[in-house]
């Protein structure tokens, strides 16, 4: 879990810094626009090419671990990870409704294996 937040915060410290050099890029290449504008530009460039970055590391990890012949278990982890980064991308009604569903099965399936596996030990006591 340690490494997931260093990665993450790596990630925003990258958002960060595109995005105050897109914004410092566009004031001075183009000074008719208003500040909102320039602001609003630099946010979809960064989340449009964040989200591109996710979506292909993702998507060279799913095929990585299908090649492999990896469990649909080892798969969903790298499928939410693509959703999210599509989700990004551009948003979408869609993309966020099996980003959710995906989310909630992973859910489901814990509680549900968890009590199966405390049965299964009860059972056996």
């Amino acid at each position: 879990m340690r490494n997931f937040a260093m990665g993450l915060v790596r990630v925003l410290a990258v958002m960060f810094f595109v995005f105050i050099a897109f914004v410092i890029w566009a004031v001075v290449a183009d000074e008719m626009r208003s500040d909102a504008q320039v602001v609003e530009l630099g946010w979809q460039f960064v989340f449009r090419t964040v989200g591109g970055l996710v979506a292909a590391v993702a998507l060279v990890e799913l095929i990585v671990e299908g090649l492999r012949g990896g469990l649909s278990t080892d798969l969903v982890p790298w499928a939410m990870v693509l959703l999210g980064g599509v989700l990004l991308i551009g948003f979408h009604w869609a993309v966020a409704l099996s980003l959710g569903a995906v989310a909630v099965a992973i859910v489901v399936k814990e509680a549900f294996g968890r009590k199966a596996a405390t049965a299964e030990a009860s059972e056996e006591s």
